[in-house]
């Protein structure tokens, strides 16, 4: 606390951040195409991976080199990965308008590669601050990134669009950040809420398609086209 009582804010400038961009892709929430097309023609079961691919993205142009997870194991539920991509661009380095986007390949015994959709999310806020902690990311099926337009394909819709649990995953994020006052027992309640209306609305949504929802790393020191009408949900996070 400050002198006056008054909250003390700390804070770093992004270009005074001389570490590699990082970020953990989660987890991937809804059934994949592949998956869902032998569940429908109740087809023998074979072998169905995905990975996804990682771009930074600003002024119209990929910066630096894409990063790409591994091959995971695909199943009604998804798929997950809970792996640290890497950049070579720099937090420093990174211009305010600067997108994290996220394309979604399967691959199928018998059957070519296939993109199943993509999704992107500014780096920054509106106030120009960068965003942290987990994230969940709609991915916009049979939708190809185009590096001139990201916001084409925003994986979070605004505040105000949002379902029930897209509300109390911001008033968590509030809450970690210090914004809302702590009181224990009550939080205790209000996790479970949460937690009860996140798996309800996963059941529902399941499985006809959502995308896993993903998140932005924070700064880690040593460690580490029109969307179709079906939807997935990526997982991000620290």
């Amino acid at each position: 606390m400050g002198s006056k009582g008054k909250p003390e804010w700390r804070f770093y400038l992004s270009c005074d951040v001389d570490l590699q961009v990082k970020v953990r892709v989660c987890s991937l929430y809804g059934c994949l195409p592949g998956v869902r097309r032998k569940h429908d023609l109740q087809e023998a079961a074979q072998p169905t991976a995905a990975f996804a691919v990682a771009q930074l993205v600003a002024g119209g142009e990929v910066l630096g080199l894409e990063a790409k997870t591994t091959y995971a194991e695909t199943m009604l539920e998804g798929c997950n990965w809970s792996e640290w991509l890497t950049f070579c661009v720099k937090y420093r380095d990174l211009p305010p308008d600067a997108f994290l986007c996220l394309s979604l390949y399967e691959l199928c015994e018998g059957r070519a590669m296939a993109l199943v959709g993509c999704s992107s999310m500014p780096l920054f806020s509106k106030k120009g601050r960068l965003k942290t902690g987990q994230q969940r990311l709609q991915v916009w099926e049979g939708a190809a990134l185009d590096p001139s337009q990201p916001q084409l394909l925003l994986g979070k819709p605004s505040l105000s669009q949002r379902s029930q649990v897209g509300h109390l995953e911001h008033l968590v994020k509030l809450y970690s950040r210090g914004d809302v006052p702590r009181c224990d027992w009550l939080d205790m309640l209000a996790f479970k809420v949460n937690a009860a209306a996140a798996a309800a609305e996963a059941a529902t949504t399941a499985p006809a398609a959502a995308v896993p929802g993903g998140g932005l790393g924070e700064p880690c020191r040593g460690q580490g086209g029109q969307a179709g009408a079906q939807r997935h949900t990526a997982m991000l996070g620290t």
